[in-house]
């Protein structure tokens, strides 16, 4: 075996084993305002916040968008040794190619989720694409909130927010947002962009005061 392939599998066995251990720990709320029940959905949270919903929404048939740069890969094995599929692709390298996999799947009826402001930013800048796989899959968009009582945020471009053990974490999932017609893309795409922004000041007050 070759010294990088090893690599790969030793970061996605102890990136696995991290998530879980970690999580395990945390003392997670869900408010769920989705009213979806089985329906699937196009869920959408910031990237400096992705930790805590993929620990939680694990193993529901999710298919989530995956940068090409290099550690998109340790990232994407990581995920799917916790029941993640991912497909791989950004706005900046095999962007259509990832899309038109993502509208294919959501199509056939799975879950999908997409860090609407990354891989490189700006922060919480929402990409227009997401608006277009809502729009061809029928999907609804679903803003996602998180916070958590106690945590390390790193000094990257998404300011990652990591939660420590025992922490008090909320995930928000908000009223789904269907997007009937491309007309009016740029209003759209700013409501939506509005609309996560207050979720992650809603969740921040919120755990501000347990």
């Amino acid at each position: 075996m070759k010294w990088s392939e090893l690599k790969l599998k030793l970061i996605a066995f102890w990136g696995k084993l991290f998530m879980l251990t970690l999580g395990h720990t945390w003392k997670i709320k869900i408010i769920d305002h989705s009213n979806l029940d089985k329906q699937n959905a196009l869920y959408a949270v910031w990237h400096g916040r992705l930790l805590i919903p993929t620990y939680t929404l694990r193993n529901k048939n999710f298919y989530c968008l995956i940068s090409q740069h290099r550690d998109g890969e340790y990232i994407s094995r990581i995920l799917e040794g916790i029941g993640y599929t991912s497909v791989r692709g950004s706005t900046t390298r095999g962007g259509t190619k990832a899309i038109l996999q993502l509208i294919k799947r959501g199509v056939g009826g799975v879950n999908l989720a997409i860090t609407p402001d990354g891989p490189r930013g700006p922060k919480h800048s929402l990409k227009p694409g997401i608006l277009y796989i809502a729009f061809k899959t029928g999907l609804p968009i679903v803003p996602v909130g998180t916070g958590a009582s106690k945590y390390i945020r790193f000094k990257s471009w998404d300011n990652f927010l990591l939660p420590f053990p025992l922490s008090k974490c909320i995930v928000l999932l908000d009223t789904p947002i269907y997007i009937k017609s491309l007309k009016n893309i740029e209003k759209k795409r700013e409501k939506i962009e509005d609309r996560l922004k207050r979720l992650q000041f809603e969740c921040d007050r919120y755990v501000a005061f347990i």
